[in-house]
């Protein structure tokens, strides 16, 4: 956590994981090297803790928590190019974007992220991806990540379930739409634009078949088209058949 500005935005760090080692805490039982509880500096605030070093004006120059041996990580460095490859590189020491653990003084990073949010930020209570969807990297150099959903899951947090896809196809884990690329988008009895809706009046892949005309204006088994059988009469006056969609042979009726 930081603190706010009548503590000089004083760090509290823990939690670390990743396979760099911890950069910013380390070793654990070492506090010249760890900015935790140490004041953010700048190069007109030296909040470093030592007098031998005004860490802010030597490296970078920049604004960071350094500690009483100015660190092992600065973020907040030179954007420094050329100089990183190939590794462990030969930029000024540190002077980049350092994270010493991991690639050494002299290797500036491309690129890091830090992401902050207020203290009374609501925590759901759900995690990040729903229904065994799990983390995963963005968009290219976006630094972002997004939930991959896991089979039969859609939307940004996986929440929404998929429809009935023809053959049992996975539907697209962003918007939830099926696959158009076959004869049929939707399984037998259901349409819609995710494959939601259940067929009313008609029956089939897509609900693409009129039903026929069942007695007393029922409606057909959305599935395979049948008229109910459970009253006196299957089909409509006039009409024959499983489906009821024949008309009465010549010299019958009813």
């Amino acid at each position: 956590s930081v603190g706010d500005a009548g503590s000089k935005y004083r760090a509290a760090i823990g939690g670390y994981s990743g396979d760099a080692t911890n950069g910013l805490h380390w070793p654990a039982s070492s506090y010249r090297h760890s900015i935790n509880n140490r004041q953010f500096s700048t190069p007109d605030q030296d909040n470093d803790g030592t007098n031998k070093n005004d860490c802010a004006n030597a490296f970078g120059p920049a604004g960071w928590w350094f500690t009483p041996s100015c660190g092992y990580a600065l973020l907040n460095g030179q954007y420094l190019t050329g100089c990183s490859v190939p590794s462990p590189g030969t930029c000024p020491s540190a002077q980049g974007i350092v994270w010493y653990t991991w690639k050494g003084y002299t290797y500036s990073l491309k690129k890091t992220v830090m992401m902050i949010r207020p203290a009374n930020f609501p925590v759901s209570s759900l995690g990040p991806c729903q229904h065994g969807g799990s983390l995963t990297s963005g968009p290219v150099e976006s630094g972002l990540y997004i939930c991959a959903c896991a089979a039969g899951w859609y939307d940004l947090f996986c929440e929404e379930e998929c429809g009935q896809c023809y053959g049992g196809q996975n539907c697209d884990p962003i918007d939830g739409a099926c696959p158009t690329g076959g004869g049929h988008v939707c399984e037998t009895g259901y349409n819609g634009t995710n494959c939601h809706q259940e067929c009313s009046g008609t029956y089939g892949p897509d609900c693409g078949t009129q039903c026929g005309q069942c007695f007393g204006g029922l409606t057909c088994d959305r599935f395979d088209g049948t008229c109910p059988t459970g009253g006196d009469h299957v089909c409509a006056a006039g009409y024959q058949s499983a489906n009821c969609d024949q008309e009465c042979d010549d010299g019958n009726y009813g």
